[in-house]
């Protein structure tokens, strides 16, 4: 018997050795705690801040106030930190842009609106 979730696959038998069961009870709670230390990780040597940055679950929403050549760099370096971790970019189009289910839209003056995407 394996101590660890093992699957078996046309009789070979693999043993899951990082993460969590998916769908089991403690997934959503350990995933929190890993965020949250990967995000102190991410913004510690940075020397320029993000306005905002929000998450739910494996999605994450950036306000980046800086170039878009640092934020590039950024990418690199969120990139860098784990290897089981690698972060894409969308960036606002025509001053929308879909997080989830919400169209996040830039009202003119430069605060944020949103509506149901």
């Amino acid at each position: 018997m394996c101590p660890h979730f093992c699957i078996s696959i046309g009789g070979q038998f693999y043993k899951q050795t990082d993460g969590v069961v998916v769908g089991s009870s403690l997934c959503p709670v350990i995933a929190d705690f890993f965020i949250e230390e990967f995000e102190e990780r991410a913004s510690a040597p940075v020397t320029y801040k993000l306005l905002c940055w929000i998450h739910y679950v494996d999605v994450t929403f950036v306000l980046w106030p800086h170039e878009i050549e640092k934020l590039d760099k950024f990418l690199d370096h969120l990139n860098g930190l784990h290897r089981n971790m690698q972060f894409t970019m969308e960036l606002e189009r025509f001053g929308h842009l879909c997080f989830l289910d919400i169209d996040i839209c830039r009202r003119p003056g430069g605060s944020l609106g949103h509506k149901v995407y």
